[in-house]
């Protein structure tokens, strides 16, 4: 009796594991081809900064429905590799985030996300937790993008008030320049979809 309850645990569990690998694919960031920056504008000039160091995991519904959809985003990215060419640019945005006590920028959503197809093109929204500076705020973010081969790209961009995240708007040139409020988060990621999970986006190629 004890063999046969462990031989059929045993096969339980080569069943969920089976359906576990099966059921949602995570397409891979290509790094080289993604970018993700923060832009805002001043009393003085418009300015920009880049973010060098973030992953981004996301998660594709393995059935092949008729409108594919985004299952779960996961955004990492490290506060200190934000930066800029301009050195004083770079400090002051440090200032802004403090990386030492807050190192980690993350957005997470566990959300479905039905992409809307057109021509090739699909677009959505995405709604998660968005944290930084240790503060986590509920957002939308709206996004496109297009299918090329085995290649997914997603862009979009969303505007956000530093007051809302505990951050002070950076001063320099003893308060000379002052900087707005109000900042716009732009990204534009591509990934690499795996051969067997591209049967959920077959509808955007068409």
């Amino acid at each position: 009796m004890r063999a046969f309850i462990l031989k059929t645990l045993w096969v339980l569990l080569i069943m969920y594991g089976g359906c576990s690998s099966t059921s949602a694919q995570n397409a891979v960031l290509l790094k080289d081809e993604s970018n993700l920056s923060v832009s805002g504008t001043s009393n003085l000039h418009d300015w920009e900064v880049k973010a060098e160091d973030f992953s981004v995991d996301l998660e594709l519904g393995s059935e092949a429905t008729v409108a594919p959809v985004i299952e779960k985003v996961r955004l990492l990215c490290k506060a200190a590799s934000i930066t800029s060419d301009n050195s004083i640019m770079t400090n002051k945005t440090r200032d802004a985030l403090k990386p030492d006590k807050n190192p980690e920028i993350m957005f997470r959503s566990d959300d479905p996300s039905s992409l809307t197809v057109s021509n090739g093109h699909f677009s959505s929204t995405i709604t998660g937790d968005l944290t930084i500076n240790g503060v986590k705020r509920k957002v939308t973010v709206p996004f496109e993008g297009t299918i090329t081969g085995n290649k997914m790209i997603v862009k979009g961009s969303k505007s956000l008030k530093m007051g809302d995240f505990s951050i002070k708007p950076p001063t320099a040139i003893m308060g000379a320049l002052k900087t707005d409020e109000t900042i716009t988060v732009t990204f534009d990621f591509s990934f690499n979809v795996p051969e067997e999970n591209m049967a959920t986006l077959s509808t955007v190629k068409q």
